[in-house]
Parts: structure tokens; C-alpha cells; sequence
């Protein structure tokens, strides 16, 4: 299995696979994760990326990858919004869906514009992107000898039977797991994966730093100047784990994954703090009886659909 030491030349490794910015303008753009090895991606795309998964982050929600990108769906609502913001300036424009990653500004915007909550955008969205979303899992080849668990699972959504379909959804996590760190011990969950970041400073407190302008100015003391010489020298620092479209990824993976996997070793069944968590060891260990939500179900459809986004890199970063 995958040492400390051989992951941390592995993050230098994917470090130098980023494209640099093409001398010349081009329509070629990521649309997977994989492809942001090969294409380069907009600063503003990334910018809205980091936005996005910042803000999802501190409402513990993983960052969506069940849409489309040739057929963006994001609700009706959302849709709506999206066409009265950019386009009731322009009368001949005609709206034509969104493109590529630029769905990520929706779901902040609306946030903070309207003061909706995350919980019901991101239900709403995966409630229209259902049926690819379930395409996906159905075609994705880590998953090809769970299909009979997948079509459980949609058709208990469906039911709506929430704790059926989480019952179902952790195992599904653990052997996606177990498959990207390449062992069959069944001991091994998401934590090794947490603990290999960790080691190289990328906790739950420090997932951020993949995100290098996010981090940058949210760290900022407002009491002192934005640029001191020691703010200069970490942003400096930081800049080898500037991965662009890849990097939001995986900070959004170590916080969801750190929240939700965390060790849980007592009894607390009637506190009222955690009467609802998603916690995987309370859940299993059956201390916790309302976790049971639609919302939960579609966090941790969303953390699979993350984690199988995030297999190519993995490869680069678990290679032994």
C-alpha cells in the first residue's frame, strides 16, 4: 500500500501534469477532472469553483459532479434566476443552458442573494440531474460489480426509503475506496485517505490550501495589512499545491470525508447535537436514529459521485 513518503513525491508528481496557460486563446476547456491533466482551465472558472466549494464546505455539503456539462440542469428556479442575472440585458440573447463548469456560480449566488439554503438548492439540483446521475454510476467501471446495488439504491430513492438508500451508500464508499488505494483489506476506509493528507499538511483545518486564492484572503487578519512579508512567503509556499480545477476537488473531498468518517466511539443517542449527523461509525454502530433525510441521501450520493470523480487523480497520487 501507498507510504507517506511515496505520497508526498506523488503530490509533486500531479503537481507537474498541470497544464500551463496557452500562448493563444482556445474553445478547449476541462470537463472532467481527468481532462483538466490535459486542458487548462480560466482563472474565473476557478475562481467561481473555489467560491463554490468554500461555501458548500462550511454547510457540509461535497462538491457536486452528477450534472451533465452538454446539458447543464440545475432547476427550474436556479435556471430562471440564472437567465433574469445575465441575460434580461440583452433582448436578442437567447438563453441556452449553461456551460461547463460555470453551474457552479448558481448555487453561491442564490445563497447569498436570496438566502437559500444550500440543503435545498443542491436537492433541488440533484433531483433534475437524477437520471444522469445514476447513468453515471451505472457506467462508471469501478462500480461494475455493484450495479445491483446501484439500481437498489435508485429505486429506494425513488421510494423515498432515505435509510435504505444510506445503508446501502457507505459500503458502496468503503469498496470504492479499498479499489483506489488498491488493497482488499476491509479495515481500510476514506480516513487512510485523510491520514495521507493530513501527513502532508492538508487536514480539515488546512483543506483550503488547495485552493491558493481562496485560502489566501480568507486567512487574511483584518486587523493588519493584506501583504506582509510572511503572507508573501506562504502564498509563495503554497504554490507548488496550486492545482486549478483540481484542487477545490480535493479540498472539498478531505472536509466532507474528515466531517463524516470521523471516529466515533460513544453512545450519545439522545443528544440532541447530533440527533441528525451523517456520521458513518454512528450510523453503523446505530447510535443515531434520524439520520435518515433526503438531504443526507443526496450529501452522500454526491460524496460517491465526488470520490469517482477524483479516481484519476487518485491513481496519480496512490501510485506505489
Amino acid at each position: 500500500m501507498i507510504t507517506k513518503e511515496k505520497f508526498t513525491s506523488n503530490l509533486k508528481s500531479l503537481k507537474s501534469r498541470m497544464p500551463p496557460k496557452p500562448q493563444k486563446k482556445t474553445t478547449e476547456y476541462p470537463k472532467t477532472l481527468r481532462d483538466a491533466l490535459t486542458y487548462y482551465c480560466n482563472q474565473r472558472t476557478i475562481n467561481g469553483l473555489q467560491s463554490c466549494t468554500a461555501a458548500l464546505s462550511d454547510a457540509n455539503w461535497p462538491l457536486p459532479f452528477w450534472f451533465n456539462h452538454d446539458n447543464v440542469k440545475v432547476g427550474f428556479w436556479n435556471k430562471l434566476y440564472y437567465k433574469r442575472q445575465y441575460n434580461s440585458w440583452d433582448k436578442k440573447r437567447k438563453f441556452k443552458g449553461f456551460k461547463g463548469y460555470d453551474f457552479f456560480w448558481v448555487p453561491t449566488m442564490v445563497n447569498m442573494a436570496y438566502k437559500r439554503p444550500f440543503d435545498e438548492i443542491l436537492v433541488e439540483a440533484f433531483d433534475a440531474n437524477f437520471k444522469y446521475a445514476f447513468q453515471k454510476l451505472f457506467a462508471n467501471p469501478v462500480l461494475h460489480s455493484k450495479k445491483a446495488i446501484i439500481k437498489s439504491v435508485e429505486k429506494n430513492y425513488k421510494e423515498r426509503d432515505w435509510i435504505a438508500c444510506i445503508s446501502s451508500l457507505f459500503p458502496l464508499l468503503d469498496f470504492v475506496t479499498r479499489k483506489m488505494l488498491k488493497t482488499n483489506k476491509l479495515s481500510i476506509d476514506v480516513l487512510k485517505i485523510c491520514k495521507l493528507f493530513e501527513h502532508d499538511g492538508f487536514s480539515i483545518l488546512n483543506a483550503n490550501n488547495f485552493m491558493l486564492q481562496n485560502a489566501f484572503l480568507t486567512s487574511w487578519d483584518k486587523q493588519g495589512p493584506l501583504f506582509t512579508e510572511e503572507r508573501t512567503a506562504w502564498f509563495k509556499r503554497m504554490e507548488e499545491y496550486d492545482f486549478g480545477l483540481i484542487g477545490p476537488a480535493l479540498s472539498s473531498f478531505i472536509r466532507f470525508a474528515n466531517i463524516y468518517y470521523s471516529y466515533y466511539k460513544e453512545d450519545r443517542e439522545e443528544n440532541e447535537e447530533i440527533i441528525s449527523s451523517l456520521n458513518r461509525h454512528a450510523i453503523l454502530h446505530g447510535s443515531i436514529n434520524h439520520f435518515g433525510t433526503k438531504i443526507n441521501t443526496v450529501k452522500l450520493l454526491t460524496f460517491l459521485h465526488l470520490t469517482l470523480e477524483l479516481e484519476v487523480i487518485f491513481e496519480i497520487l496512490f501510485a506505489e
